[in-house]
């Protein structure tokens, strides 16, 4: 069997050495990955002669719900078989072949027992022909093996009135294609009591005969994991293994892998990569040792690329002759190929909604050549919707938020790990799962603690001050920004449907005294006007909104927007913008009439713009008001009866997109074929009806980011023969306080992975709140950056050998405005 060297590896460019991956453990199936020099010392773990690399150490190990061969039979139970009497084991397996399990139901002790001819050469053997030393099997076809599903065959089944339940499955993909029948099997009552639900008296009373009562037997052994090992067989290739059996109540299936000294490995060939030198080798590899080869893969384009290698066990590489039938397995594993340089993502969103007598509506976005572009890293792409909400997607969940309650009942960024709660989060956290529990199971004891500990905290003034971390501006909405009487406003909102009229009573006076501030921000004007709506007082909540309607920006006839004063400390960022824009929409919707609804639409138009790729906005807050403003927009104009076609020109081609009441929710995205630059993307939307599109245009560049928020260097230092010390320093540059949350993105050098080890250790200062390793990066969560610089040091150790290595990239951002950003290039120091 292959063992392929990773899931999936991130390269750019250059030439990557992939290592090839030899079964070379007796009895059992072994790992090739490269051991690693943790001490630094040079020595390798598996280095010396007689060692044995063992590098598969899983936390758990043979732990899964089995099914039976075939249904239990009462005659079991009248030859006083109960589960587990006989708590042993016996495992026979041969060097080489493939194994074929031989269970039988009916034997008092559960016997396990491997062949070392595979199933088709058993079969051969049977009709007539030799397997194995005595003859040749016949030749098999190569398997090719791409079906690694993470999870498969699970369900829960109801048993029919018979208490049977059957079902077949062809396992196309295994080592050796066989179809297991599945039976289950219970006594009446009912047919959900189908798991011990008859007595072993009632069974053999069934089969006709009696049996003695049996005493009650205790089970205490439940290993997590059973029957692990690495076993060396004798010279007749036998090895018998006697073990305690577990007391868990369920069947134990067991699998060996036996390997064989004689193999021929090959890397398929391909339009995507071309080898270097030899693309087959032949190996001879004594029992219990590892071996690792090397092929040399140029890669001629950008993107993933599938790697195939083949391991086939075959004559004429060793002394002794082949004692198996011959054999093949195949394995194809995919590897990303990145581009050099900076990645770079331009989005052009828009919301298009048509009547019968309309004009059809052209739009043409262009497509120029970017300053420091990338050869050959540009691709496009364009999208049809017919639904607001369709290209937002938003992952989260009860449970995930339950990880930030602390113990008081107050929510916080990082739960127990914060001194206090937080007064916004809080708030923050109760609308949610207010809103959430029309839908799912919430319960009511968590939301009502937190209200309570929101009110307790309210002050004489009626205001709800400002307590425990508020995270960041942006986050929190701006409410930092427009002083306790913004912050009210929320924490009124969060509350409006589970506190009494008289807890929130008070918290109109603090509205009143933060309207009358002078400095008041626009963002506080926007929350404290809708907030006077949704809490029944309409009259004012009207006369506040038109009075910002005076302060809105406009884009022709079509579009409508608030924005803040760049130039003002407190003048917010786009972020803000998008969560300003979609609260005027939702006033203007309240307040309803032709003329609101006309200026709600040319707000929604402008939010829309505001989309990036993966369907969300700029930062949290702001995604969530501006999906509910979406929400409630669609809810008012939709008509099923519309159907609108669009015609999308791009690359040479036209494409015809139709959207109506059946597929208004799906999704319909298509690559560029062809893409040259410069070029066009050409849109035509004809009536009825309304539809969203959105062209992605993605390259890379060479340039670096012209006015960087923060500063951001890397320095790598060799340690011992194939590791590196990284330093990442990072410091904020603006003039307006230290950074709440910032994410640093550290890119991996292509074939090096990270010493978790060292990872752990950052977790012990104060700068580092959290870490994550994700497709080639190690992705840190830092908190306080401020104009000193905070430096990470930890290690990296090469898995993979890749030539002509290209610069990896490092980046910072602002978690809550990622226009504040930098991005930077590091590349390893040369070997000595």
């Amino acid at each position: 069997m292959v063992q392929s060297f990773s899931k999936k590896h991130n390269y750019r460019g250059g030439a990557a050495r992939l290592p090839a991956p030899v079964m070379a453990v007796a009895g059992v199936e072994m790992d090739s990955e490269m051991a690693y020099d943790e001490d630094d010392d040079g020595v390798f773990a598996g280095e010396t002669e007689k060692d044995q690399v063992r590098d598969f150490f899983p936390e758990a190990f043979l732990f899964s719900i089995e099914t039976l061969e075939e249904t239990i039979r009462p005659s079991t139970a009248q030859e006083g078989l109960t589960p587990f009497a006989e708590k042993s084991i016996h495992v026979q397996a041969s060097r080489g072949g493939e194994e074929e399990l031989l269970d039988d139901l009916d034997s008092p002790v559960p016997a396990l027992a491997f062949s070392k001819e595979s199933a088709d050469a058993s079969r051969f053997a049977a009709e007539g022909g030799v397997s194995g030393g005595g003859g040749a099997a016949p030749p098999q076809e190569d398997q090719v093996r791409d079906f690694f599903p993470e999870a498969f065959l699970f369900s829960i089944e109801t048993l029919d009135k018979t208490g049977e339940f059957i079902f077949q499955y062809l396992a196309q993909r295994s080592l050796t294609d066989h179809t297991q029948s599945v039976a289950f099997a219970a006594a009446p009552p009912a047919p959900e009591q189908a798991f011990l639900a008859a007595s072993p008296a009632d069974v053999a009373s069934a089969a006709g005969g009696g049996a003695p009562p049996q005493e009650d037997q205790v089970r205490d052994f439940f290993p997590e994991a059973f029957l692990f090992s690495i076993e060396t067989l004798d010279a007749e290739g036998v090895k018998t293994v006697t073990s305690e059996m577990p007391d868990t109540i369920t069947s134990w299936v067991g699998s060996a892998i036996c390997t064989n000294s004689k193999v021929y490995l090959e890397v398929g060939a391909s339009d995507q990569y071309e080898i270097s030198g030899e693309v087959a080798m032949g190996l001879c590899i004594a029992a219990g040792r590892t071996e690792v080869k090397s092929f040399p893969v140029n890669f001629l384009g950008l993107g993933e690329v599938n790697i195939t290698v083949t391991a086939r066990a075959q004559d004429g590489y060793c002394d002794e002759g082949n004692t198996i039938a011959p054999g093949s397995d195949t394995v194809i594993r995919p590897i990303v190929v990145k581009p050099e340089g900076f990645p770079q993502e331009v989005t052009h969103s828009r919301f298009i909604c048509l009547d019968k007598d309309d004009d059809h509506h052209t739009e043409t976005v262009n497509l120029p050549v970017p300053e420091g572009l990338v050869p050959d890293s540009q691709r496009a792409y364009f999208s049809v919707i017919g639904d607001l909400l369709g290209p937002t997607f938003q992952v989260g969940g009860y449970q995930r938020q339950l990880r930030f309650r602390r113990y008081d009942g107050s929510f916080s960024s990082y739960g127990n790990e914060d001194p206090q709660g937080s007064m916004w989060l809080t708030a923050f956290v109760v609308k949610a799962f207010r809103e959430a529990s029309e839908y799912i199971e919430i319960d009511e004891t968590i939301i009502n603690k937190a209200k309570d500990w929101i009110l307790k905290k309210q002050n004489t003034t009626g205001c709800f001050p400002r307590f425990g971390e508020l995270i960041h501006k942006e986050l929190k909405g701006g409410t930092e920004r427009g002083g306790e009487a913004a912050l009210t406003a929320f924490v009124m909102l969060a509350l409006k449907d589970i506190a009494t009229t008289n807890e929130l009573a008070n918290g109109f006076a603090c509205l009143e005294d933060g309207l009358l501030l002078p400095n008041k921000t626009l963002y506080s004007e926007i929350l404290l006007a809708y907030t006077y709506l949704n809490m029944g007082q309409d009259v004012k909540g009207e006369r506040l909104v038109n009075k910002l309607m005076s302060k809105a920006k406009r884009e022709g006839d079509d579009i409508l927007y608030w924005e803040g004063d760049r130039d003002s400390l407190f003048g917010g960022s786009r972020a803000v913008d998008v969560e300003m824009t979609a609260y005027m929409a939702l006033s203007l919707m309240h307040i309803s009439g032709k003329g609101n609804m006309e200026e709600a639409a040319r707000a929604i138009r402008w939010i829309n713009t505001q989309r990036n790729s993966n369907g969300g906005f700029k930062s949290t807050q702001d995604t969530i008001v501006a999906v509910e403003a979406l929400s409630e927009f669609a809810s008012r104009t939709f008509a099923s009866d519309l159907a609108t076609s669009v015609s999308v020109t791009a690359g040479g081609e036209t494409v015809q997109r139709m959207v109506d009441g059946d597929n208004r929710l799906l999704y319909q995205e298509s690559k560029v074929p062809d893409l040259t630059l410069p070029g066009t993307m050409n849109f035509d939307v004809s009536p009825p009806g309304c539809v969203v599109y959105q062209s992605i245009f993605r390259f890379s560049s060479t340039l670096e980011v012209p006015d960087p928020a923060f500063s951001l260097g890397v320095a790598a230092k060799k340690r011992g023969r194939t590791g590196y010390e990284l330093e990442v320093c990072t410091s904020f540059l603006r003039n307006s306080g230290a950074v709440d949350r910032a994410i640093l993105e550290t890119e991996l050098p292509s074939g090096y992975v990270a010493v978790d080890s060292t990872l752990r250790d950052l977790r012990r200062g104060s700068a580092v709140r959290s870490y994550e390793i994700k497709e080639g990066k190690v992705i840190f969560t830092l908190q306080g950056v401020a104009e000193d610089k905070t430096c990470l040091e930890f290690r990296i150790i090469q898995e993979n050998e890749v030539e002509q290595l290209k610069p990896s990239i490092v980046k910072v951002h602002d978690f809550y405005r990622p226009e504040e950003r930098n991005i930077q290039e590091y590349e390893l120091t040369p070997a000595a």
